[in-house]
C-alpha cells in the first residue's frame, strides 16, 4: 500500500511542515475510530477529500472488552491477581474480599448506536437493567431513556 499510495503515519512525521505539506496533498482520509464526529466534513467536502471509516468492523471487539473491563472492575480480578501473585493471603486468614457480581446491576449508557446497542445486548444477558442516553428515544429498544446525561440512571 506505502508503494501505491503516500500514506501518513503520525507517529512518524518530523515536524508540522512536513504534516501540512503532506495534508495539502489528502485526497481521501480514513479513520479507524468509530464515526466521523471527529472529523471537520465540511472542511473535507471544501477540499474535495473523500472521508471513510472502520464502519462496525471492531464493534463487537469494543463492546466484548468493555463488559469484559465491568466484570475485571467488579470482580476485583486484577486486584485479587495482585493480592495472589504477592503471596499475602496468609496475612488476611486466606480471604480476600470477592468484589460485586455484574448481573441484577442497573447500567447507564451514554450513546446507544452500534457499539452501545451491542454492550447493552451482552449485559442483558447478565440480568442488568439498562438505561441509556442518546441524542434521541431509539423506539426499536425496551430500555429506559433519559433525555439529559446529567439525571441519575
Amino acid at each position: 500500500m506505502h508503494q501505491r499510495f503516500r500514506v501518513l503515519e503520525l507517529a512518524s512525521l518530523a515536524s508540522g511542515e512536513q504534516a501540512a505539506a503532506f495534508l495539502a496533498a489528502v485526497r481521501c482520509l480514513v479513520s479507524t475510530a468509530a464515526g466521523v464526529d471527529h472529523i471537520d466534513l465540511a472542511e473535507c467536502a471544501r477540499r474535495g477529500v473523500v472521508v471513510a471509516n472502520s464502519g462496525t468492523v471492531y464493534s463487537a471487539d469494543v463492546a466484548d472488552h468493555a463488559v469484559g473491563v465491568l466484570v475485571v472492575v467488579l470482580r476485583r480480578v486484577s486486584a485479587a491477581e495482585r493480592f495472589v501473585r504477592r503471596r499475602l493471603w496468609p496475612l488476611h486468614d486466606g480471604g480476600y474480599p470477592l468484589g460485586s457480581k455484574l448481573g441484577g446491576k442497573r447500567v447507564g449508557i451514554i450513546g446507544l448506536g452500534n457499539i452501545g446497542s451491542l454492550i447493552a445486548k451482552r449485559l442483558e444477558a447478565f440480568g442488568c437493567v439498562i438505561y441509556y442516553h442518546s441524542r434521541r428515544p431509539k423506539d426499536s429498544v425496551s430500555y429506559r431513556y433519559f433525555p439529559n446525561v446529567h439525571h441519575r440512571f
